[in-house]
């Protein structure tokens, strides 16, 4: 065995146990500071889950929950929610969707909304449509 093989393995060997020395490390860093390895896949999620409403969004929300309390049958009336801006907004009623944002598809919010809840007691996370999330 050559003296410039011996340096190339050499060299290999160097970088993978470097490499996997870092990777090591990073995992004990951390499981230090989560403490459960499985907590890990939720970091991604939970930055989501416990993202605040905008003031639109927000006023929107208020307006249709006042709308719905007053005047249900409102909400099936598309020229009364579309002059909401800056905000998606879907009207399902049972399992049909009535009214959907014109950027949202149908199908795809059919497949992806929860089942309809008449207690309305559980507190959802956010739901992921395609690559966008919403609350």
């Amino acid at each position: 065995m050559s003296i410039q093989t011996r340096f190339l393995l050499s060299y290999i060997g160097v970088i993978c146990i470097s490499v996997f020395l870092l990777l090591t490390a990073g995992f004990l860093v951390l499981f230090t500071i989560t403490g459960d390895v499985k907590s890990v896949k939720y970091f991604y999620k939970n930055s989501y889950t416990n993202k605040p409403l905008t003031a639109a969004e927000e006023n929107t929300f208020l307006d249709l929950k006042l709308l719905a309390k007053h005047a249900p049958d409102q909400l099936l009336d598309e020229k009364q929610l579309q002059g909401k801006e800056d905000v998606e907004i879907v009207v399902r009623k049972g399992t049909d969707i009535t009214y959907a944002s014109p950027e949202l598809e149908r199908k795809t919010l059919q497949q992806s909304l929860p089942t309809f809840e008449s207690a309305n007691i559980n507190t959802r996370d956010t739901i992921q449509v395609n690559n966008t999330f919403y609350t």
